[in-house]
């Protein structure tokens, strides 16, 4: 899943559709979003907190130069931290 977000992170910075982060950044945020979904999505209706968590984390909601400082870090941690293609 690394690899497609990587794909789809160098594909988009050199279109110009995402400005200020580079592909790495964008592709830890593409890859923090589908690793959140598919890691807590059977947990649906458990409660109120983790489904609001859901709903903002699919689909990602991409912006020019990228997200706040704290999330950034979440994503870059998770991308380091899990094992992947």
């Amino acid at each position: 899943m690394k690899k497609e977000c990587m794909d789809i992170a160098q594909q988009f910075v050199a279109e110009g559709r995402i400005t200020g982060m580079s592909a790495l950044s964008l592709a830890q945020e593409l890859y923090f979003h589908a690793w959140f979904s598919s890691a807590f999505g059977k947990y649906r209706g458990v409660s109120r907190s983790l489904d609001r968590l859901l709903v903002h984390a699919d689909p990602a909601d991409l912006e020019d130069s990228g997200d706040k400082w704290y999330r950034r870090c979440a994503y870059g941690i998770i991308w380091y931290l899990t094992k992947g293609r």
